[in-house]
């Protein structure tokens, strides 16, 4: 959604003018690399939850597995908008997949904890 960030941020507007909407985001994190802004800001009053896809808990990691135009830049800036999305959204949690070895899960949640953001493993669906 970040690709289409101002465009994201009318619509969460547009539905809650029209009442009582629970809205959640899923996202990478890359928000701000790819609007240029602290995106997470504008997250206040719009978002009721922000689901981060984690991923890894290190920024050489992160880049191994998801090779991100925005190399080891990507790693930190994920972590800088999630810990902005805890002062400015209700519920903010970062998620891995469970197929991570328990070691790098257990790391990841010390990132989250960290941070202030809640902490959530995700099965993996083979199917």
């Amino acid at each position: 959604p970040a690709c289409r960030w101002d465009d994201m941020m009318w619509l969460c507007d547009k539905i809650k003018e029209n009442g009582s909407h629970f809205i959640r985001i899923n996202t990478n994190g890359l928000a701000d690399l790819i609007t240029g802004r602290n995106a997470a800001l504008e997250l206040d009053g719009k978002v009721d939850a922000v689901s981060v896809s984690l991923n890894a808990s290190t920024a050489e990691g992160y880049e191994a597995i998801c090779h991100s135009q925005y190399g080891l830049q990507a790693f930190p800036a994920i972590l800088k908008f999630t810990s902005t999305a805890v002062f400015n959204v209700p519920h903010v949690r970062m998620t891995v997949v469970s197929t991570m070895p328990k070691e790098e899960i257990d790391d990841c949640k010390r990132v989250c904890e960290k941070i202030g953001a809640d902490f959530f493993v995700r099965e993996y669906i083979d199917k």
